[in-house]
């Protein structure tokens, strides 16, 4: 296996990982006074909790959502992207190192 299919696998998991157990806040608004800027953000969300609640989105998308989500473990995610990074590792030092 090489470090792109590699790279692959991890990106694969590491989707999961961000769009159903990272929250994030997402910008409101932004006011300028002055030489300040201030920002408003809304409360913390994981991009799927942010699919459930809106309500444009048809409910049979959102049961198709919680059935990925209840499929996959966050254990088992972490620690595929774990042995995803280890390979790599591996990968970079017999090849000599990373090289930029």
């Amino acid at each position: 296996q090489n470090a792109y299919s590699v790279m692959e696998d991890l990106y694969w998991d590491w989707q999961w990982l961000v769009n159903l157990y990272y929250p994030s806040v997402k910008l409101l608004s932004k006011e300028r006074i002055g030489a300040r800027t201030y920002k408003t953000y809304d409360e913390p969300l994981t991009p799927y909790e942010r699919v459930m609640k809106d309500t444009l989105v048809p409910q049979e998308d959102k049961e198709c959502f919680k059935a990925m989500k209840d499929s996959l473990s966050l254990i088992k995610l972490k620690d595929e992207e774990k042995r995803f990074q280890e390979k790599l590792l591996s990968l970079a030092s017999k090849d000599g190192g990373v090289r930029s």
